[in-house]
């Protein structure tokens, strides 16, 4: 093949130099192969030449040189899905193996790109969207994050998954009407998780729909049981009841709250005192 190509250059195109870099890596010259690539990268012109080129990067694990070559091809054909999963893919794992984070920061960088611009012209891969947001929760852009989760759920209806992620970011925007309608939804769309009834219910807590915490952190308990999130929120939910009913000197509600509370955590010498002080409260008014 040297010899063909230097009697005879107008011999150089893509598939000489692809068949020439196979052969340098038969007998183990790197060297060479990589300037023979360097040659197709630099000859390349179509979807195919930067796919095969791409397939000759990764053979010889060359990531950065294969990031480089998908990249053309995904500006060659921006809604081919295939392409530009690929290449969302290869950033992200880059991303997430680099132990420094300011070298991570770039491959994090092209993901997003990649995946957000292919989600605008209506590519419908949600591994896209679940890039995009995962790093954009990881930068704390939450709304951001939402956004695309939100978009992850519409492309993967029968997962719960996006509309718990995409609460969470609502929790830390602070819009907990928000995040208690994805929650809810989430519950609808998979009734068997016990991690979104357990969300559900310490914003149903939060809002002061009690009722609805206790029933949401009961359906957490039937589905894990002894699960310590649900039963804090249940003995958090009694001693507010409680607490609450006892300054309204309704003693019967104070003291069925407080037992409830005993059911759970019998030892606690605290709501031990408060019940003891209903029942007490409550003997004196019927005397």
């Amino acid at each position: 093949l040297e010899k063909a190509l230097s009697m005879n250059p107008n011999l150089a195109d893509v598939g000489v130099y692809l068949n020439l870099s196979r052969a340098y890596q038969e007998v183990g010259n790197r060297p060479k192969q990589m300037e023979t690539l360097q040659k197709v990268l630099d000859r390349a012109k179509d979807l195919g030449d930067f796919t095969a080129l791409a397939r000759a990067y990764e053979g010889i694990q060359e990531p950065a040189k294969r990031i480089e070559a998908l990249e053309k091809a995904v500006g060659l054909a921006p809604t081919n899905g295939g392409i530009v999963l690929d290449l969302a893919t290869l950033c992200y794992a880059m991303g997430e193996a680099e132990t420094d984070s300011l070298k991570a920061v770039p491959y994090f960088d092209k993901a997003l790109k990649t995946a957000s611009q292919a989600l605008a012209v209506d590519v419908k891969i949600a591994k896209l969207a679940d890039f995009a947001g995962t790093i954009q929760f990881k930068r704390a852009r939450y709304r951001e994050a939402a956004e695309f989760y939100t978009k992850l759920w519409e492309l993967n209806p029968e997962s719960a998954t996006p509309l718990i992620n995409a609460g969470v970011c609502y929790q830390r925007l602070k819009e907990d009407a928000k995040a208690r309608a994805l929650f809810q939804k989430a519950t609808q769309t998979d009734s068997t998780n016990a991690d979104v009834w357990r969300r559900l219910g310490d914003m149903l807590q939060k809002g002061g729909d009690g009722d609805g915490a206790l029933a949401a952190f009961d359906r957490v308990l039937q589905l894990k049981p002894g699960d310590t999130g649900a039963q804090m929120g249940q003995l958090t939910n009694f001693a507010q009841k409680g607490q609450e009913a006892f300054k309204r000197t309704d003693y019967d509600r104070a003291v069925n709250a407080f037992q409830q509370f005993l059911k759970i955590q019998p030892g606690n010498a605290g709501v031990q005192d408060w019940l003891a002080r209903s029942l007490y409260n409550k003997g004196m008014d019927r005397y």
